[in-house]
């Protein structure tokens, strides 16, 4: 968070299952009283592609992770190629203006990801592995200083993690970080999770092999591209012609049409999405109520 230049109140929240904000804790922050830590070497930045000034455009840092330094041009290309794949999908192969893309040259100590059973490697400076929350494709870290340590003095408004592994993974929290494995021809993983990092995208699809961050049928959930009828009337409906049912049946007929079609957020019964399918559901492109929320966002950003 940005340092603050008066005295303020620090007040931390969590959401519950019902969509209610509940105060954990609060502290008086005093600037004056800070002892300050030993100055740490910025990163080396890399720029990938420059739109304009960070004022005005969406920053994006890209941070390798799993690469020894051997592998220092492998990194390179690949952080470029997945420069190319961000934009590679709409709304972002249409906002090449609005988005600055850095990256950033540092090494690990082990080459790969460790976490899985055939991995070489078993352990990662970033604290990256697979298996996280007990599932085997999901890739995140909890070495939080580790990594803001490891940007230290780029700017950004989003964090994506470009892993050194071959072997289907990647995950995204909204205003968190997106991470994704290397796929030199798809863009698949990498658009979907900065889907869940920068837009608050949910899932879209019925099946998972977590029950992390399943969501409340008792309530609207919070996430703009689906719903539990529970308070439609805040989500998509401006965007569905008047011809169309609610729920819509998943056939032919509707297969291109902004609707309400059951099965979404890792439950097949009870929980809605707008198109029968999407970049947040499968390979395919964003449908055009995610791709309505992601301008949205886009513009907020760049005013």
């Amino acid at each position: 968070m940005p340092f603050p230049k008066t005295e303020v109140e620090i007040i931390f929240y969590t959401r519950d299952d019902k969509n209610i904000y509940r105060k954990v804790s609060s502290t008086a922050f005093d600037k004056t009283e800070v002892e300050y830590v030993e100055e740490k070497d910025y990163a080396k930045k890399i720029a990938l592609h420059t739109a304009g000034e960070s004022n005005r455009c969406l920053d994006v840092v890209f941070v390798p992770a799993g690469y020894a330094e051997h592998e220092k041009e492998k990194m390179y290309t690949d952080l470029k190629l997945y420069t190319s794949h961000f934009f590679a999908k709409k709304p972002f192969s249409d906002a090449k203006d609005k988005i600055n893309i850095w990256g950033v040259e540092r090494f690990d100590s082990q080459s790969g990801i460790p976490g899985l059973k055939n991995s070489t490697a078993d352990f990662n400076d970033l604290g990256m592995h697979y298996n996280t929350f007990g599932s085997e494709r999901y890739l995140m870290t909890e070495q939080l200083w580790n990594l803001h340590d490891a940007i230290l003095g780029v700017e950004y408004d989003q964090i994506v993690i470009i892993c050194n592994s071959e072997v289907y993974g990647g995950g995204g929290i909204y205003n968190f970080y997106a991470s994704t494995y290397l796929d030199k021809e798809n863009p698949f993983v990498l658009v979907h999770e900065f889907g869940h990092s920068f837009g608050a995208l949910a899932d879209e699809y019925s099946s998972n092999d977590s029950d992390a961050g399943l969501v409340s049928m008792e309530v609207e959930p919070w996430e703009r591209n689906i719903t539990s009828m529970k308070d439609f009337s805040s989500k998509w409906g401006d965007m569905i012609k008047k011809d169309t049912p609610i729920p819509t049946p998943c056939t032919k007929q509707y297969e291109e049409t902004i609707g309400v079609f059951e099965g979404a957020a890792y439950q097949t019964k009870g929980m809605y999405r707008p198109y029968q399918d999407c970049l947040m559901r499968s390979d395919k492109p964003f449908c055009p109520v995610c791709i309505r929320e992601l301008e949205m966002l886009l513009e907020y950003h760049c005013k």
